[in-house]
């Protein structure tokens, strides 16, 4: 029998003080929730900064995330053959701005 495995994605908005709020919310709230109920791996994508923080459950306990930026790629535990370049992640967003 193969193993359910729980992975969840979650895109964090951008500037806007409802979006930090969300933003926080997905930091502390979900990430406890999600660590009591064995979630394995969660990814937060900060469109604002471009990057790809990556929680991974080890001995029911997340620690601190891998970061990945535009330069970097990035693979969930479960596929580990799949393999995602941030810059795919972010393609279609429209360019940083130089002094943001």
């Amino acid at each position: 029998m193969r193993k359910r495995t729980k992975l969840i994605f979650i895109f964090c908005e951008g500037v806007s003080s409802w979006a930090r709020h969300n933003a926080i919310h997905d930091q502390r709230t979900k990430r406890a929730l999600y660590e009591r109920h064995g979630v394995a791996e969660y990814w937060l994508v900060h469109p604002g900064d471009r990057s790809v923080s990556i929680y991974r459950l080890i001995n029911m306990a997340y620690g601190q995330p891998a970061v990945f930026g535009l330069e970097d790629t990035c693979s969930a535990q479960a596929f580990p053959e799949l393999v995602i370049a941030v810059t795919d992640i972010f393609r279609d967003l429209p360019p940083l701005e130089a002094n943001a």
